[in-house]
Formats: structure tokens, sequence, C-alpha cells
């Protein structure tokens, strides 16, 4: 004779499936926790860059015109105290910020007031550093980057 044991109570299961739908629902919770974090951190480092961003490719714009004066104007306090706007246009003339068509920027580092700006020509890694003056970025030098770190900041001398 085959032996077959009782059916499980219905009254029994509900806690079961409660607790596991509690879990659920927490773990949706956390979940959608990390990605608003995950959000509001993108966001914050997209307007942090959005401000060196605009002035990199307002340098840019205005050397690619061969709008020096322009140009002078975004440079930091100390970097127009140290370069003239022939020197800055000496510089920058041979740079892909003045010779390509357009620039973008595909890495943008910035520590505290300070960022880095890099793009990439196909020929040359172009460097663009920039600094926090107040609630405005000011272009404190640009090069041919030779490693992965910016170069020095050229307009504001030694």
């Amino acid at each position: 004779m085959n032996y077959y044991p009782p059916p499980p109570d219905p009254f029994q299961a509900a806690p079961v499936r409660a607790a596991r739908s509690a879990m659920a629902i927490v773990s949706l919770a956390v979940l959608g926790f990390f990605v608003l974090v995950g959000v509001g951190v993108g966001v914050l480092v997209w307007k942090m860059s959005g401000g060196a961003r605009e002035t990199g490719q307002q340098f840019s714009a205005a050397a690619r015109a061969s709008r020096w004066d322009d140009a002078h104007a975004l440079l930091s306090t100390s970097a127009r105290t140290h370069t003239t706007k022939e020197e800055l246009e000496r510089v920058t003339s041979k740079t892909t910020f003045a010779t390509a068509p357009s620039v973008t920027f595909h890495s943008i580092s910035i520590s505290g007031d300070e960022a880095c700006l890099r793009t990439d020509s196909g020929r040359q890694t172009a460097y663009m550093t920039l600094v926090k003056e107040g609630e405005a970025w000011r272009v404190r030098g640009v090069g041919v980057a030779t490693s992965d770190d910016c170069g020095p900041h050229v307009f504001e001398g030694p």
C-alpha cells in the first residue's frame, strides 16, 4: 500500500508567500534607492563638468576663428598676466584647439577647482587645463599630451 502524506494546509502556506513578497518589496526598494543615488551622482558630475567643458568649447571656437582677444579673455588671471595675445596665438595655433574643424572633449577630470580636458584629433591628443575663479572656469594652459596626465599650465609662466 502506498502512503500519501496529507495535502498541505492552505493557511500555513500564506505566511511563506507573504514573507517572500515582503522580501521582494524590500529588494526593489533598495534597488530603487541605489538607482536614484546613481542618477543623482551622475547629474552632479555632469553639472560640475559642464562649466569647464563650455569654457573649453568657447576657447576652442575663439582660437579656430582667430579671435585671440576673446581667447585671451578666457584665460585665468595669472595666465592673462604672463601671456600676451601674441604668445597665446603662437602657442595655441599649433594645437588641435585651433586647427580642428570642431573639438569634442573625450575626457574631463575635475579635482576641486582644477580641471583637465582632453581631446583626440586622430593625429594627437591635446589637453587643456582650467582653474575655477569664483564661479567661472578659466583656461590655464593647452598643449599636446605625451602621457595620461595633463601637462603644465603653459600660460601661467614658471
